[in-house]
């Protein structure tokens, strides 16, 4: 069974969802009425963050420098890291990123983010999405500023 309050608890801190969206989409599921499910997954990977650290994450466990180095290295230009620490408590709140604590004598040592079987799960829509990224990248209005 969902846990609606528990999704509208992470939807109301996601940084990009206005309070009105979430209260109607909750109304909706709660109904059961016009509930669109890809509409909500828009709703929880809205930040322009969210898929290129999943896509990261889906390689592999990844300390935070590096996950920052690998994002940082596409056309999206550099994340700062209080906005991947932002990202990274909102993924792991959404269930998509585990954190990983790696404790030496009770003192921790190294910090690990993975991607969940959640996250898992978007590979195959992130493979097509890449696949359409690249058919029509040289369609794509903001192609020159890369350039």
């Amino acid at each position: 069974m969902v846990n609606y309050l528990l999704i509208q608890r992470k939807l109301l801190k996601h940084e990009s969802v206005e309070f009105n969206k979430v209260e109607r989409y909750m109304a909706q599921i709660e109904e059961k009425t016009d509930y669109c499910p890809l509409a909500m997954a828009s709703l929880l990977l809205s930040s322009k963050w969210d898929l290129i650290i999943i896509s990261n994450l889906i390689t592999g466990p990844k300390h935070f420098q590096e996950l920052k180095k690998l994002i940082s290295m596409g056309i999206e230009g550099e994340i700062t890291p209080a906005s991947l620490s932002r990202v990274l408590k909102r993924l792991q709140e959404s269930n998509l990123v585990e954190r990983e604590v790696i404790l030496k004598d009770l003192e921790p040592v190294e910090i690990l983010y993975h991607a969940t079987p959640m996250a898992k799960d978007l590979q195959p829509v992130l493979e097509e999405l890449r696949k359409w990224g690249d058919k029509y990248s040289d369609k794509l209005f903001f192609k020159e500023k890369f350039q």
